[in-house]
């Protein structure tokens, strides 16, 4: 730290004042120390400013983004929210299209889309084929003349091996299965929902933050450097005007610490 002390005589002041009776005699610069400090201009207004590093977190607190905002908001169902808050749309498309399609798949899941139920067949065994349902009941149905044409146990049969075995001799070959199983989809339509919003929320969450952690960094460093290079390029000056009295003589003086 050096100090420079400034001093000029107080020229008509002083010879107006009843101490400075020989000012005139003595040079201001080989004067004595002051006995006795008549008058020091107040600086609390300079005391009230703000020190370079209270400006550098005004200045990060300003632009500086919240962890919260971004990781919370990621909870809504889309997931994308936190991205946006972190101003990178392009990246919130991922977690909105994932999402769209995981909801989507599920609703269809939860409301039917998707539901099935067995069906009854008549499969022929021989050749393990599914046939016509009729067919199942040609072998048990009796010859009625009142309800022709129709095809009855006495018809023969085309699938027999001559072709001519009439059905009440091929019935065996035929049987009524089912095709197809139960299903339905409400629960697998949940578990998709509620998988869905896991997923994306914690991509989401995590990228969104993760967005956030950077850019705050990525300011705290920037102001770090400006004000770096601020503290290289000007020296801090303290200048402290004074007023002194040494019993014969009076003094004006401007200090200045740096």
């Amino acid at each position: 730290m050096y100090r420079v002390v400034g001093l000029c005589a107080l020229m008509g002041m002083i010879s107006s004042v009843a101490f400075a009776q020989d000012v005139g005699h003595t040079s201001p610069l080989t004067a004595p120390e002051a006995d006795i400090l008549i008058a020091r201009i107040d600086d609390s207004d300079l005391r009230d400013e703000e020190t370079l590093d209270q400006l550098m977190k005004i200045e990060y607190d300003r632009d500086k983004m919240s962890m919260g905002a971004a990781v919370g908001s990621s909870f809504i169902p889309g997931a994308g929210w936190g991205l946006m808050y972190a101003k990178k749309p392009v990246q919130a498309v991922i977690p909105f299209a994932l999402s769209a399609v995981g909801y989507g798949l599920g609703a269809a899941y939860l409301f039917g889309a998707f539901d099935t139920e067995k069906t009854e067949i008549c499969r022929h065994k021989p050749s393990s084929s599914r046939v016509g349902d009729d067919e199942c009941k040609r072998g048990t149905r009796p010859f009625d003349p009142n309800l022709e044409p129709r095809i009855d146990n006495q018809d023969p049969d085309p699938r027999s091996a001559d072709r001519m075995t009439p059905y009440f001799n091929t019935q065996g070959d035929y049987e009524v299965t089912f095709a197809g199983e139960d299903f339905d989809g409400a629960e697998t339509g949940l578990v998709i929902l509620a998988g869905t919003y896991v997923v994306t929320t914690a991509l989401g969450a995590v990228w969104g933050g993760l967005t956030v952690k950077a850019h705050n960094d990525q300011l705290r460093k920037d102001i770090e450097s400006t004000a770096q290079n601020r503290r290289r390029d000007v020296p801090a000056v303290v200048a402290q005007p004074l007023i002194a009295y040494t019993g014969d003589r009076g003094y004006f003086g401007l200090r200045l610490d740096f």
